[in-house]
C-alpha cells in the first residue's frame, strides 16, 4: 500500500542536501556550535566565578575549623557566625541556593572533596558566603564587562546559525553545493556512528560544520574558515585542486603526496599541503577519481609515514569505514585520477 513502509524494507538513506539539513537545523547544533564558539567567553566570567569560589573555602575554613565540622556539629557560638552572615545576605538576592551549590561545587571538585560528607550547617554557611561574595561580584565592572561580552558573542554566534540554517534552505538546489558534497566520501559522524547500512555520512558535512559543535574538533576550521555555504564550497573547490593535480612537482601547495590501491581497485591518496594539513582521499572500485574522507590540521612526514605502514601491514584498520582490501600497493598518486 502506497505510504506504508514494509517491516522488513530497509530505511533510505539520506541525500546529502537532506542530510546538512537535519544536522543544522536541529536543536543539538545549535547549542553545541555556540557553546563551542563561545568558551574564551566563558572562561572568562568561569574564572571570576572560580576565585568566588575559592574565597568562600577560606572564608569558612577560617570561621569553622575544619575538626569541629567533622565532629557532631557547630558549637553553639558558632550559630551567632551563621545567623550574622545570614543577614548580612538578606538583600542580595541575585543567587539561588542552586546557582550557589554550582559555585561551591568547584572548589571540592579542585580540592578532591568530591562526595565527603559535609556538615549542613557548613553547606547554609557556604551559601551565604557564596551569595555575599556573588553580591559584590556583581556589582564589579570586570565582571559586568565580561557578561556584556559574554551575552554579546552568544547573540552573534545564535545568528551565524541561522543564517547558515536560511543559506541551507536556499541553496537545495544549487549545483555548486551539489558539486561540493560530491568531492567528500563518507565518515563516520561525530559520534562515531556510521549510519545506514554502516554507509558513513557525508563527509565534508561531519568535518566541516558537526565538527565545529565538538571543542575538541573545533579548532581544526577557527579562525580559518567561515561557516555559510559559500565558505563550504570554496573550502571543498580547494580540496578538489589538490586531489586532481597531487603532485608536488606540478602543484605548489602540495608538500608531499602518496598513493595506495588494493586488488580490488580501491585507492586512498595521502597529501601534505604547505600548511600542513594532512589530506586524505579514498576511492571505491568504479569512482572516477578519491573523494575526501578528512583534513587533518598539524600533518608531518611522520604521520604520513605511519598511516601509510599501517595500510601496507593491515594494523589498525579493521573497523575503518574506507578501508583497502588484500594486496595493498603502493602506486603513483598522479594515477588515481582515471
Amino acid at each position: 500500500m502506497d505510504g506504508v513502509q514494509n517491516e522488513t524494507e530497509m530505511p533510505l538513506v539520506k541525500s546529502d542536501v537532506e542530510q546538512i539539513r537535519d544536522l543544522v537545523g536541529s536543536q543539538e547544533f545549535l547549542e553545541g556550535f555556540v557553546e563551542t564558539q563561545i568558551m574564551e567567553q566563558v572562561q572568562a566570567v568561569s574564572k571570576m566565578e572560580g576565585e568566588v569560589a575559592r574565597q568562600v573555602k577560606i572564608n569558612i575554613g577560617r570561621s569553622i575549623p575544619v575538626e569541629t565540622t567533622r565532629r557532631t556539629g557547630l558549637d553553639p557560638e558558632r550559630v551567632a557566625e551563621i545567623r550574622a552572615i545570614r543577614q548580612r545576605n538578606e538583600s542580595v538576592e541575585s543567587m539561588t541556593d542552586e546557582e550557589a551549590d554550582l559555585v561551591i561545587s568547584r572548589w571540592r571538585t579542585t580540592a578532591g572533596e568530591v562526595g565527603r560528607e559535609f556538615n549542613p550547617r557548613r553547606v547554609e554557611m557556604e551559601k551565604a558566603e557564596t551569595k555575599r561574595l556573588m553580591g559584590k561580584l556583581e556589582q564589579d565592572s570586570k565582571w559586568q564587562e565580561a557578561q556584556v561580552e559574554l551575552a554579546r558573542v552568544r547573540g552573534e554566534q545564535v545568528a551565524v546559525v541561522e543564517r547558515l540554517r536560511q543559506d541551507v534552505e536556499s541553496r537545495a538546489e544549487d549545483p555548486r553545493l551539489a558539486h561540493a558534497l560530491d568531492v567528500w566520501g563518507r565518515s563516520p559522524n561525530a559520534r562515531g556512528e556510521t549510519g545506514v547500512n554502516g554507509s558513513g555520512f557525508n563527509a565534508g558535512i561531519v568535518h566541516y560544520f558537526e565538527y565545529r559543535t565538538i571543542a575538541e574538533k573545533n579548532g581544526r576550521f577557527k579562525g580559518r574558515n567561515g561557516c555559510e555555504i559559500d565558505d563550504f564550497i570554496h573550502y571543498s573547490e580547494v580540496l578538489e585542486g589538490l586531489i586532481d593535480t597531487p603532485d608536488p612537482l606540478t602543484n605548489s601547495e602540495i608538500l608531499l603526496s602518496a598513493a595506495l590501491e588494493d586488488d580490488g581497485g580501491q585507492r586512498r591518496l595521502n597529501l601534505l599541503t604547505r600548511r600542513h594539513d594532512r589530506v586524505v582521499a579514498f576511492a571505491r572500485r568504479g569512482d572516477r577519481k578519491p573523494r575526501v574522507v578528512t583534513v587533518i590540521p598539524g600533518g608531518d612526514l611522520p604521520a604520513i609515514v605511519k598511516a601509510l605502514d599501517e595500510e601496507m601491514f593491515g594494523q589498525n584498520v579493521k573497523n575503518r569505514l574506507n578501508k583497502l582490501g588484500m594486496g595493498v600497493k603502493s602506486v603513483d598518486p598522479s594515477e588515481l585520477v582515471r
